[in-house]
């Protein structure tokens, strides 16, 4: 396949908001009164801010010539003890990418596993994850690797119309 997963450094920043354009479209699409359209340039600072928090990890996707084809963005959240749940360390794994051309070769599940890594090194209890309904294909990779629902989240409009 000839794609490096490695963790992503301040020059791929660009790369990285660009190939967000992709699921940040579909999102765009499904639900235009939620997201909006992509905004590369407008992200870059957003990827760059991931790229300086200890706490959250990107990995890129690279082709042997330089060019990425995916990236996913990973951001540790430790929740504390409360009357109500227990304390717990998880990693969000969040933005998963991977471009048109790419898709089904393995590119996002070897993103996935490079978090799995991460998150153990991070000595978290979990791994967790939203997906939006309309997002089949996310959907699918996710539960091959094992992932399974724990609830569901509602919204509803109550702007006037």
């Amino acid at each position: 396949m000839g794609v490096d997963i490695r963790r992503a450094v301040g020059r791929d920043a660009v790369g990285v908001a660009e190939l967000n354009s992709a699921v940040q479209q579909l999102h765009f699409e499904q639900r235009p009164d939620w997201f909006k359209p992509p905004n590369p340039a407008a992200f870059v600072p957003v990827v760059e801010e991931w790229l300086s928090v200890e706490s959250t990890a990107v990995f890129v996707a690279e082709l042997e010539g330089g060019a990425l084809v995916g990236y996913v963005a990973a951001m540790r959240r430790d929740r504390p003890d409360h009357p109500l749940v227990h304390q717990a360390g998880v990693v969000e794994l969040d933005q998963l990418v991977v471009t048109a051309e790419y898709r089904r070769t393995g590119v996002g599940t070897s993103l996935c596993l490079r978090v799995l890594d991460w998150a153990r090194q991070q000595r978290v209890d979990r791994i967790e994850l939203g997906t939006w309904h309309f997002n089949n294909a996310a959907y699918t990779l996710f539960e091959r690797l094992g992932f399974a629902p724990t609830q569901r989240r509602m919204s509803l409009s109550v702007a006037d119309e």
